[in-house]
């Protein structure tokens, strides 16, 4: 594997973070139609810079920035939905009423005894509260979005995201279809092309699809007691088959002859010739196979309540905060659930 030299996911100067990477082998001969597109990648806004692979000279790679001003533009044009600042800004009385209401149930809210699902926020400093909406981003309203920083204001998901749908929009050729990131692959200008990676996942692919993985794993986790089971149940029956008195009752009965299975070129059989099938349906028909629907059964309906227990649910998510730092979305999904 090829590695970039010392300067890592930053430019040379240790300051401009590297959002893309693009790979190619200086022996390639497409060098007009990848300086073209590099050409038009600087016109639209992002800065490269190549550096050499350690372990082959024959590898360059490009290292791909996206400045702020290019960020805001096209966070525009697609739409973005990122966080608004913690005031809540009204435009009609209406809202204004809301906002009055809610304030109301607050305090009502407040002479109640403690809410036993309240999370500890001793337990997970790094869990923040976030009492905002997000909107599309806009330029003209840049004001009203919370950027603290802007290195961290748009995440890394989202500059990736950003920069792929530049790259394969980008035209490396006159013409229509002479367009694209994907195209340049194909035809061997450029070798790969990817983010750089993340050592935590939800960094690399973003946080809903890194919370979804880590839900997976949890429900992965919950079926190997379910493995275990149903691999006793084939180990019972792969032991038992011999001693099954059906099976035993098919394989002796050697003067019963059966029917021919059609009407037209078919011949008699005899009942044994089918000894070694009912062997092979007792490993999965047999006394174990019972057990094991009912332990499923019971398994499903245990899972399912465990899913709807907001108490079970919130040391859920509390533990994939812990172990994958997922704050900003788990804190919005503990939020939206209303505990």
């Amino acid at each position: 594997m090829n590695y970039i030299a010392s300067s890592g996911p930053l430019f040379k100067d240790g300051k401009k973070r590297v959002d893309y990477i693009l790979v190619y082998r200086k022996t390639n001969i497409q060098y007009d139609k990848r300086n073209t597109f590099e050409k038009n990648l600087r016109a639209e806004g992002l800065m490269l810079e190549k550096e050499p692979a350690i372990a082959s000279p024959d590898i360059m790679f490009i290292k791909i920035h996206i400045p702020w001003d290019t960020l805001c533009k096209y966070a525009e044009r697609l739409n973005i939905r990122m966080p608004f600042r913690k005031k809540c800004y009204y435009t009609d009385r209406k809202s204004k009423s809301m906002g009055r209401v809610q304030s109301y149930f607050r305090r009502i809210k407040n002479w109640v005894s403690e809410n036993p699902m309240t999370l500890d926020k001793s337990a997970f400093p790094d869990l923040k509260e976030s009492e905002c909406y997000t909107g599309p981003f806009s330029r003209a309203r840049i004001h009203h979005f919370r950027i603290n920083n802007k290195d961290t204001f748009f995440s890394n998901a989202t500059r990736s995201r950003i920069v792929y749908h530049m790259l394969e929009r980008t035209k490396y050729e006159n013409g229509i279809s002479k367009v694209g990131i994907g195209k340049l692959i194909s035809n061997g200008s450029y070798i790969a092309a990817y983010p750089p990676h993340e050592a935590i996942l939800w960094l690399y692919f973003g946080e809903k699809i890194g919370l979804y993985f880590a839900w997976l794993g949890w429900y992965t986790g919950m079926l190997i007691p379910a493995a275990i089971v149903g691999l006793c149940v084939f180990l019972y029956g792969l032991f038992r088959m011999n001693e099954s008195q059906v099976s035993q009752q098919i394989c002796k009965a050697t003067e019963i002859i059966m029917c021919p299975l059609c009407d037209k070129n078919c011949s008699l059989q005899r009942l044994n010739d089918s000894c070694v099938y009912a062997k092979v349906t007792y490993l999965f028909d047999n006394g174990g196979t019972v057990f094991f629907a009912i332990f499923m059964a019971i398994w499903g309906k245990y899972v399912l309540l465990l899913l709807s227990s907001p108490h079970f649910l919130q040391l859920l998510l509390c533990f994939f905060t812990y172990t994958y730092v997922q704050t900003s979305y788990i804190n919005s999904t503990i939020k939206s659930l209303g505990w």
